[in-house]
């Protein structure tokens, strides 16, 4: 089972993936949500604070909802427009550190670990999907890079949560291809710009969540 966001002739829909089809969560849980037609991935989510995630087996079995086929639909990333910036935290291990070192050639004195994290943040505008074609921005940037990102998406309303309750907010993950400008990254001295281009920002998310 797997949560999703897909366009059918041109309507936009959060659905979920159950064998081999596609189901609009507006059809199986409608009712139950009663005004709130849950038209979005952040409608849903937000409609499970405090109820958590349904049975989907049992609903699709007896609400009698359309599937639809692979055929029929074009997978969106599972969260097109996230609610704020995506938060990241750059340099987190040190591996990734000396990979960075050379990839966007820092200066040579600089210390490979931080001393604190590193966190930045990406736009979506909206996040690009499997397939689309990312625009390159030839014109001011050369060196497009790719990084594949685990993402996390907290479901709660949360603040100074303890380590050990920290699942306790996560709503799911996903899979983020964090594509970055390297030149630009360098020259501006700072990460937003090089990371956020239209058309790159967020990367061509993973289709499920």
């Amino acid at each position: 089972m797997r949560l999703v966001t897909f366009i059918h002739q041109k309507q936009e829909y959060a659905g979920v993936k159950h064998k081999d089809g596609y189901y609009a969560l507006r059809s199986l849980i409608g009712d139950l949500a009663g005004e709130n037609l849950l038209a979005s991935m952040l409608d849903f989510i937000r409609w499970c604070e405090g109820r958590g995630l349904p049975d989907f087996g049992a609903l699709i079995a007896e609400s009698g909802a359309r599937m639809f086929s692979t055929e029929e639909i074009k997978l969106l990333a599972p969260i097109p427009r996230p609610f704020r910036h995506v938060i990241c935290l750059g340099k987190n291990y040190e591996d990734h550190a000396k990979e960075i070192k050379e990839t966007i050639q820092t200066n040579q004195n600089e210390n490979l670990i931080p001393a604190a994290p590193i966190y930045f943040t990406k736009t979506a505008c909206p996040a690009m999907s499997d397939g689309d074609v990312l625009p390159l921005h030839e014109k001011i940037t050369q060196k497009v890079d790719y990084e594949a990102e685990l993402a996390v998406i907290i479901g709660k309303t949360a603040r100074d949560i303890a380590q050990e309750k920290a699942e306790d907010v996560i709503f799911g993950y996903t899979v983020l291809n964090d594509l970055t400008a390297r030149d630009l990254q360098v020259k501006h001295a700072q990460w937003f710009f090089a990371k956020s281009l239209d058309g790159l920002s967020y990367g061509a998310g993973n289709s499920y969540l």
